[in-house]
């Protein structure tokens, strides 16, 4: 799913931390002088958030002119690569054959109209 709200703030992150039980994987794309690109990461039990590098999902970890790697920038990778691959385990569980879900249409929507439907399909 791609979601695009160039008016969310924060790209709608207080609702989607507060989800218990909805695995997710975000890649959000950064603001140029206000933010930068960022992952948030749940299992459906826990979330992470940390920067990336541009356009990706690798987290960023920044290296010192001396060389040395940003300690709070490995605090916030290691538990997105420890979540990440749970997310897409749980991605996989959802996704096997079965059942597929009721579909649930509220009255009134356009795919109960007939002028929506061509030949029992409905139109892009």
């Amino acid at each position: 799913m791609t979601m695009v709200d160039p008016e969310a703030d924060n790209g709608n992150y207080d609702a989607l931390i507060k989800l218990e039980g909805v695995p997710f994987l975000v890649s959000n794309g950064g603001n140029p002088g206000a933010f930068g690109d960022h992952l948030l990461a749940s299992d459906g039990n826990e979330w992470c958030y940390t920067e990336s590098l541009a356009e990706s999902n690798y987290p960023a970890v920044r290296v010192g002119p001396d060389g040395k790697v940003s300690p709070g920038d490995l605090d916030t990778a290691a538990p997105y690569w420890r979540i990440y691959p749970a997310a897409l385990q749980a991605f996989r569980e959802r996704a096997k054959p079965g059942k597929p879900p009721t579909r649930r249409v509220a009255e009134g929507s356009p795919e109960l109209m007939p002028e929506t439907r061509s030949r029992g399909r409905l139109r892009p």
